[in-house]
């Protein structure tokens, strides 16, 4: 959903400046338009990163989350089984 988001906004920005600076300014100018596909790419990148460094658990009234920048490795849980007290 947040790729969809990504390309479909970029892509109105990317026709939106093409068309304008283009119209306005001349084709020189319509060369920026080609800076949101450029952010399109590294956000598509980006976006394919963040996906990845999430892993969740459901379980009845709980989520765990394995990995990601709120999970921490305590050394002295080998079994996982440990909850965090954040």
């Amino acid at each position: 959903m947040r790729r969809l988001l990504l390309v479909v906004w970029l892509g109105l920005l990317t026709i939106g400046v093409g068309l304008l600076l283009g119209l306005l300014a001349g084709p020189g100018w319509a060369a920026f338009a080609l800076l949101p596909p450029v952010l399109m790419a590294w956000g598509w990148v980006m976006l394919g990163r963040n996906w990845r460094s999430w892993r969740y658990a459901e379980r009845a009234d709980d989520l765990l989350i394995s990995r990601g920048c709120c999970s921490a490795r305590r050394p002295w849980c080998r079994t996982g089984a440990c909850s965090s007290s954040r």
